[in-house]
């Protein structure tokens, strides 16, 4: 069964997805990370909008691969907790939005090939301190694990959520089958 979504998250078509690199860590440890990213994104994009029915257009993903600090304060502005996570997703979109490109308003500034604004579908950040410990706790790659992160960031923006037990089941079938694209086991 799959993972139940906010249908007013449904979305069709191509993602384009830029890449913050604030906490220069990420880029030390990993020279290729904004590609490793955009391609976990961009699976992540297509996997979880592939039913979709509300429309097709380009979409905007941002992600910051920023430090605990920063993302610390982050969740303290934003969730009231004063504590560092390892990832943290603010879609553009609420409950009763339709994601549709043809009537969106949140437009990007940038322009794509067609001269389009694609639509702003949300920022994901990731803290570096807590993801690089919890990579070494679970015996995983800090490649596979950022992978996973960045697919759970994007489901999220996508409307997918973990709620319940239900929610998690699907949500983690749908992040195993992303990274099983790229060889990697199964995060759960």
């Amino acid at each position: 069964m799959p993972a139940r979504r906010r249908p007013e998250a449904r979305v069709t078509g191509v993602a384009e997805v830029l890449v913050s690199v604030p906490c220069g860590r990420w880029l030390q440890r990993l020279p290729g990370v904004r590609a490793l990213c955009r391609k976990a994104a961009s699976a992540a994009f297509e996997i979880g909008a592939d039913v979709a029915l509300t429309g097709r257009g380009t979409f905007e993903v941002s992600l910051v691969l920023g430090d605990d600090d920063f993302v610390r304060a982050l969740n303290r502005t934003y969730r009231g907790r004063d504590v560092a996570t390892n990832v943290l997703a603010f879609g553009n979109f609420t409950a009763g939005e339709a994601v549709n490109p043809a009537s969106s308003r949140r437009r990007s500034a940038a322009m794509t090939k067609d001269g389009e604004k694609p639509v702003l579908l949300g920022d994901v950040v990731i803290a570096y301190e807590t993801a690089v410990a919890e990579a070494s706790a679970q015996g995983k790659s800090i490649e596979a694990h950022l992978c996973h992160l960045v697919v759970h960031g994007v489901l999220h923006l996508l409307g997918y959520d973990h709620k319940d037990e239900t929610d998690a089941l699907g949500m983690e079938r749908i992040e195993a089958s992303v990274l099983g694209r790229f060889g990697l086991p199964d995060p759960y």
